[in-house]
């Protein structure tokens, strides 16, 4: 079982390949398999803006305040960056990569979406697992991960689990998108972070860490663009929303956006708090940089989202990271 559940891998990544290597100068808009849902009492067709959403950089592995966070501001969907290892009661419910039952991997791949382009000699590893976590006071959410330390063991660099990435939702993901890193150096191959996004109904969230935002590296821009074309080409009748550390602050990002042309009949909207996110020895060097961008059909365009400062509700003395959580409606 284990040489045959090889096989099913090294054919996935064989696939994802294929598919995905192209010149770099062209994007390339890919998605597997043909989206199968799965019914849920609370399924409602909702849109981005009838979900409590947010984003936060725990700064490494803070799993009960992530809890703290979810239940006492109520959040449907959480975002996290630098994530760091998984919190020990996770029970793993399988994944394209490393479920033993044939169809189990067919099923986990209907649900995977891959979007993005990749160099070809680029060495790319890797996977959205999706787990259960039950926490030690009882609550049940589902945990989208993605593993950066995979990358690095197959590119010979090091690990640092810290930069991981993950969603908490309270309902199981229709389907599940793994972006390939962006970057526009080469050297940058195996040091920027991949996409990781979700469907829920008719929205999609997109968990996003972008690069530091020195020397021209930084692609939240790109990255973007890139996740507006292909839900417009896509899936025209959901709506998404780009959350997380973009590392440039909402009017240098929006500068980048309003450069390219959209696609015919769709929105683009930043929302952001107004205040520093992200808090700096030096105070005048703190900046805006955690928010989200929100987008889909014209039709959607009056359904507005509001973006607050939720470090109250850790109801912590101290913040136990750089960065402040930002809640979406």
């Amino acid at each position: 079982m284990k040489n045959f559940t090889k096989i099913v891998k090294d054919h996935f990544i064989l696939l994802y390949k294929k598919q995905l290597v192209k010149s770099f100068s062209i994007f390339m808009f890919v998605c597997f398999f043909i989206p199968i849902s799965y019914s849920q009492s609370h399924n409602h067709n909702r849109d981005v803006k009838d979900f409590i959403f947010g984003t936060w950089n725990t700064n490494g592995a803070r799993w009960n305040d992530v809890r703290n966070l979810m239940v006492n501001g109520q959040f449907d969907v959480l975002a996290i960056q630098e994530a760091g290892a998984l919190p020990t009661s996770s029970r793993n419910e399988g994944s394209v990569t490393e479920s033993h039952d044939y169809n189990s991997i067919v099923n986990e791949a209907q649900r995977l979406c891959y979007i993005g382009e990749i160099n070809q000699n680029d060495v790319l590893f890797g996977t959205v697992r999706e787990y259960s976590w039950q926490t030690s006071r009882g609550e049940s959410f589902y945990l989208y991960y993605y593993d950066r330390r995979d990358h690095y063991v197959m590119s010979n660099g090091n690990q640092y689990p810290r930069v991981n990435t993950a969603i908490i939702t309270r309902q199981r993901a229709d389907n599940i998108f793994f972006t390939a890193p962006i970057y526009t150096n080469q050297r940058r191959t195996n040091i920027n972070r991949p996409i990781i996004g979700i469907r829920l109904e008719n929205a999609v969230f997109f968990n996003v860490h972008a690069a530091p935002d020195r020397g021209g590296r930084n692609e939240a821009g790109s990255a973007v663009n890139i996740i507006r074309d292909y839900m417009a080409m896509n899936s025209p009748n959901h709506t998404w929303a780009m959350i997380g550390d973009f590392n440039r602050i909402p009017s240098e990002l929006n500068s980048e956006i309003l450069s390219s042309t959209p696609p015919m009949q769709t929105f683009i909207e930043n929302v952001h708090t107004g205040e520093s996110t992200h808090e700096s020895p030096n105070p005048s060097s703190s900046r805006e940089l955690d928010y989200g961008v929100l987008g889909g059909s014209a039709s959607h365009s009056d359904h507005h989202v509001s973006a607050i400062i939720a470090l109250y509700l850790l109801q912590l003395s101290m913040n136990p990271s750089d960065h402040k959580p930002v809640k979406f409606n």
